[in-house]
């Protein structure tokens, strides 16, 4: 089954958003069957469940140190914007 969420209506206003398509289920198996990539989740089963876990938070810490990066230049071109 294929459904489509919209915001608003015909006319793009945002105003009556109707249902949240995050509260149904349908929608969310849907877009986790479509984004799945199986040969990447085939892999991941035959991994030791230690290396799982530190390939996880391998990838927590890495966009954790993008996200920071990202802040601290933003911060950095606000200072400059400032003194500008």
């Amino acid at each position: 089954m294929s459904r489509k969420a919209r915001l608003g209506g015909p006319n793009g206003d945002g105003d009556e958003q109707g249902e949240d398509p995050f509260d149904n289920l349908e929608i969310i198996w849907d877009l986790t069957d479509r984004f799945t990539m199986p040969e990447v989740v085939d892999q991941m089963v035959d991994l030791d469940p230690q290396q799982l876990i530190w390939g996880s938070l391998r990838t927590i810490l890495k966009s954790d140190h993008q996200m920071l990066i990202y802040i601290k230049s933003v911060h950095h071109q606000e200072v400059k914007a400032q003194k500008a």
